[in-house]
C-alpha cells in the first residue's frame, strides 16, 4: 500500500512536506497502553519524554488541562492511574510545556514554549509532592531567546537548554539558568543560514561542552540542512562541528530534530529527513575527527520514518521512535514506529508499529528505559485521539 504525506507540524509554527512511500508490515503486539488522554482536566498531546521518580512516571502535555494550555502529570505504571499535578493558565505561569522534565533539589524543572511575561516561554519548577508551580525564568525574546525548543539538561545545580528563536541574532540561543539564584545566561546565539539556526532537542553535557543540533542552516546554506554544534558550558560561545547536506543530495541526512546521545566514543542522533529514501536517518558522529556516518536510512516501512525523538541507549542497543511512517489510521501519513538499533551490526528491529487507534500514534518524544521496559508517549491516537502513555517490552 502506498500513501503520500503532504504537510504537517504543530510546534514552533513548523510545517514540512515529504513524498510518497510504501509499507507492508504488521503490528508487533508487545505494547501496553497505560493511559489515553482525554483533554480538559486530563491533558492532551504529550510531547516530552517521561521521567521516573519514586515509582511514578512524570511528563507534560502540550495541550489540555484546566485551561487548555497544557499540564504536568504523574502516572503509576503499575495501575495506569493518572494524576494532574499542575494545569498551565497560559499567562505569566507559562503555557504549552514542551520537552522532558529534569529533577533537581526535590523539584521538577521544565520549559514552556509560550506564556510568561512576554508570551514567549518560561523555565518553571513544579513540586511533585504539592503540585505548586513557580516561574524560574521568563524569556524576553530578542535579548535572551524565545520559544524553548527542548528539554533541560542539569549539571551541578545549573540547568541548560535551547530556544528555537530570538537572541541577539534571531536564530535561537543556548542558555543556562542557575537554580539557586535563578540567573539566566545566554551562552551562545545563533543567527544565520550559513552558521546554523533554530537549535532543537535536549543538549548533551559532555566533558564541559554542550553538544546539540540546529534543525536549519549550516555551511551548505540550504534552509533545512541543519548542523551539529558544541557550546562551552562556562560560556565563550560555540562552534559548528558539522553541517548536513555535505554531498549536496541530503544522503547524509537533513533537518535534525532529535538531540544527541553518547555511546562509546561516538555520538548518535537522527535526522528528520534526507537519506536514500528521504525518510530520515540514524547517524553517528565522531567529535574528534568531526566525521558523520549514516548508520541507518529509514524506509517509511516497518522501521517508520521522519524521526523527531532523541535516541536512548541501554545495554549497547539504541532505542527510538519515528513520528511518522509505517502504516496506520493517521490521516495517510503513517503513525510511526518504535525500534531497536544495534550499532555493532547496524541492524534495526521494529518493536511496534503504531496504528493510531487504542495504541496511539505519532510518538514525538524519546523513550525512557527502566526496569527492562521502555516507556513512552504518543502525540495522537488513543480513545480520544489526544495521545497515550505506553509501556513496551524490548
Amino acid at each position: 500500500m502506498c500513501v503520500t504525506i503532504k504537510s504537517f507540524g504543530h510546534v514552533f509554527g513548523a510545517a514540512f512536506t515529504v513524498a510518497a512511500f510504501c509499507s507492508t508490515a504488521a503490528l508487533a503486539g508487545n505494547l501496553t497502553t497505560l493511559h489515553a488522554f482525554a483533554a480538559h482536566r486530563d491533558g492532551g498531546n504529550p510531547h516530552g519524554a517521561l521521567l521516573q521518580l519514586n515509582n511514578l512516571l512524570y511528563g507534560t502535555t502540550l495541550a489540555g488541562g484546566d485551561h487548555g494550555d497544557g499540564s504536568v502529570f504523574a502516572i503509576d505504571p503499575a495501575t495506569g492511574k493518572e494524576t494532574i499535578l499542575y494545569s498551565f493558565k497560559g499567562g505569566r505561569d507559562g503555557g504549552q510545556p514542551i520537552g522532558s522534565l529534569v529533577y533537581q533539589g526535590n523539584l521538577l524543572y521544565g520549559v514552556t514554549q509560550a506564556g510568561g511575561k512576554s508570551g514567549v516561554g518560561t523555565v518553571y519548577s513544579v513540586d511533585p509532592s504539592t503540585g505548586a508551580e513557580k516561574v524560574v525564568h521568563t524569556f524576553l525574546g530578542f535579548s535572551d531567546g524565545q520559544q524553548p525548543s527542548g528539554g533541560l539538561t542539569a549539571n551541578n545545580g545549573i540547568l541548560y537548554g535551547a530556544t528555537w528563536a530570538g537572541g541577539s541574532a534571531g536564530g535561537g540561543t543556548v542558555y543556562s539558568v542557575d537554580v539557586a539564584s535563578r540567573k539566566e545566561t545566554v551562552l551562545s546565539a545563533f543567527g544565520g543560514i550559513g552558521t546554523g539556526q533554530n537549535p532543537v532537542g535536549t543538549l548533551l553535557y559532555l566533558n564541559g561542552g554542550l553538544y546539540g543540533v540546529t534543525s536549519n542552516g549550516g555551511a551548505q546554506k540550504h534552509e533545512e540542512s541543519g548542523t551539529i554544534f558544541v557550546v562551552q558550558a562556562t560560556g565563550g560561545g560555540g562552534r559548528t562541528l558539522y553541517s548536513f547536506d555535505q554531498p549536496g543530495s541530503f544522503n547524509d541526512g537533513l533537518n535534525p530534530w532529535g538531540g544527541l546521545i553518547a555511546n562509546g566514543n561516538l555520538l548518535y542522533g537522527t535526522t528528520y529527513g534526507g537519506g536514500t529514501d528521504h525518510c530520515g536517518t540514524i547517524y553517528s558522529f565522531d567529535p574528534s575527527s568531526r566525521t558523520e556516518t549514516v548508520v541507518h536510512d529509514f524506509t517509511c516501512g516497518s522501521d517508520g520514518g521522519y524521526p523527531f525523538p532523541t535516541l536512548v541507549a541501554q545495554g549497547g542497543i539504541l532505542y527510538g521512535a519515528t513520528s511518522f511512517g509505517a502504516l496506520g489510521n493517521c490521516g495517510g501519513s503513517g503513525c510511526g514506529a518504535a525500534y531497536a538499533f544495534d550499532p555493532s551490526s547496524s541492524t534495526i528491529q521494529s518493536l511496534h508499529e503504531f496504528s493510531g487507534n487504542s495504541d496511539g500514534g505519532n510518538p514525538e518524544a524519546e523513550l525512557f528505559a527502566a526496569g527492562g521496559m521502555l516507556y513512552g508517549t504518543t502525540f495522537d491516537g488513543g480513545k480520544k485521539g489526544l495521545g497515550t502513555v505506553f509501556a513496551l517490552t524490548p
